[in-house]
């Protein structure tokens, strides 16, 4: 790899089940144009088709990748050559119909020219280890994942659930789109660890560290041994990868790593949009300031002001209006949907958690149906709707990014301070703009009023959020009603 040094360490064992003869874990280093490539895979199906699934996967991968790599194009060849991958295995199946049923879980990690690229499916893992911290890069595509994501269950219970081991996502007749990120930057003494779910079955987060702080190969057989020792039943495959000297030295605030699958931003496919959205704010400030100009001031009789400032107030101590009806029934449904223990409770919970760093924020949550009007939130000075049949047509709506939903819904009720019962505040899921960054900022600081620690996943819930909605043909943008 240009200007960078690796050292290696991998192993892979059969763990210590009864009778098995055969490792159905594949892994392999590459080094070619594209820099150098490390896949783990963790097959699986009968008739030893998991072996065979495995080994297609990566060299389909490390083929496909060696054959039409395109520089600063990473991201769009490593999709490609996991879908190149997935052909393979339904041509094996085709041949051989005792393989119907055969898949393989994928992880790997291409770096070249001091950055990196890594892309999974399935529950096999990469992790990180930069300054004296672990991090892992990827989020299991697990049933069981989904469950913690959503609040049904903590990571503890997920840890003995029956269903840890059924996938979400894998090659094979389960597949779905594949999780990549990149590029990031590489730093001199970073180490990387790909490894398959026969170790952290056994070995949790928290005792990798101690163990990847020693030489890779050395931390590979240890790991494998402390795996072994706490009864592994299933195959275990490590590699570790240690930068050695020749990558950037960090000079100045590095990325954050957390469990992230974003994929890379490209600013270059946003430029136009944001020119677009600036020239038309400017005209739809400017324009009514040019007309006011033209037409003069207008002049109130001073009996009139004052009947129009009591008015104001009356309605300042009103309660408002709901703008839609609310059912108890979607109610129901929406926390059905969601997987979510008392969802309702839950976010009257959450909301009243903000509450108590701004009373002037709405002081209750409630959901209901906006067919008519596709708006995904409502808020007013005392309630903040959300819309249950339009978030549940968009696809993986889960119970964080609701917060986020009412957290940004919350920060608009209290910062633009909403008195007047006719004013109401919409966050709607169609094609536009993006939110402001004024009401970002605010909801920012409310996020972190609750979680201290939640700067990093204030972002990442709404780059996701986006990513979501954008899937269905949307993005998330603020709007104010106009003054009745």
């Amino acid at each position: 790899m240009k200007d960078t040094h690796i050292d290696v360490g991998n192993l892979s064992d059969i763990g210590r089940q009864p009778g098995q003869e055969k490792n159905e874990d594949y892994f392999g280093r590459y080094d070619g144009e594209y820099g150098t490539l490390f896949i783990v895979c963790d097959g699986m199906g009968g008739d030893n088709s998991g072996e065979i699934a495995a080994r297609i996967a990566v060299e389909a991968v490390q083929s496909y990748i060696g054959k039409y790599h395109i520089p600063t194009e990473e991201n769009m060849i490593i999709a490609q050559a996991i879908e190149y991958a997935q052909q393979k295995l339904m041509e094996a199946v085709n041949e051989n119909p005792a393989f119907a049923g055969m898949g393989s879980t994928l992880v790997m990690l291409m770096m070249r020219d001091n950055q990196f690229w890594y892309a999974h499916l399935g529950n096999s893992r990469l992790y990180l280890v930069r300054d004296d911290a672990i991090t892992r890069l990827t989020r299991d595509h697990s049933e069981v994942q989904y469950l913690v994501d959503t609040g049904v269950i903590t990571l503890e219970e997920a840890r003995e659930h029956p269903l840890r081991g059924k996938l979400s996502k894998a090659l094979g007749q389960n597949i779905g789109d594949p999780e990549i990120s990149g590029p990031h930057m590489l730093y001199q003494d970073d180490v990387f660890m790909l490894c398959t779910d026969g170790l952290t079955e056994y070995v949790q987060d928290e005792e990798l560290l101690g163990h990847l702080t020693e030489s890779p190969q050395v931390a590979a057989h240890n790991l494998v041994d402390v795996a072994r020792q706490r009864g592994s039943l299933d195959d275990i495959s490590i590699q570790i990868i240690k930068i050695l000297h020749g990558a950037s030295m960090k000079t100045f605030e590095d990325e954050s790593f957390e469990v992230s699958n974003r994929p890379s931003f490209e600013i270059k496919k946003y430029i136009m949009p944001a020119l677009m959205v600036i020239l038309l704010v400017y005209l739809l400030v400017m324009i009514p300031k040019t007309c006011k100009k033209i037409r003069g001031p207008k002049e109130v009789a001073a009996p009139e002001v004052a009947e129009q400032q009591e008015k104001q107030d009356q309605e300042a101590k009103e309660p408002a209006e709901k703008p839609v009806a609310v059912s108890a029934g979607l109610e129901k449904e929406l926390s059905s949907k969601l997987a979510a223990k008392d969802a309702m409770s839950r976010y009257q919970d959450f909301l009243d958690r903000l509450r108590s760093q701004n009373s002037r924020l709405p002081s209750r949550v409630m959901f209901y149906n906006d067919a008519a009007q596709g708006r995904s939130v409502i808020f007013t000075s005392q309630t903040i709707y959300l819309a249950y049949n339009n978030l549940a047509n968009v696809q993986n709506i889960n119970a964080e990014q609701l917060e986020y939903l009412i957290t940004l819904a919350a920060a608009m009720a209290g910062s633009k301070g909403f008195q007047n019962p006719a004013n109401l505040g919409a966050i709607y899921a169609s094609t536009g703009s993006a939110l402001d960054s004024a009401s970002l900022e605010a909801a920012k600081q409310l996020w972190i009023s609750v979680y201290p620690d939640g700067e990093y996943d204030f972002r990442r819930i709404g780059n996701s959020l986006n990513n979501h909605t954008q899937k269905a043909g949307a993005a998330l943008i603020v709007k104010k009603a106009a003054s009745q």
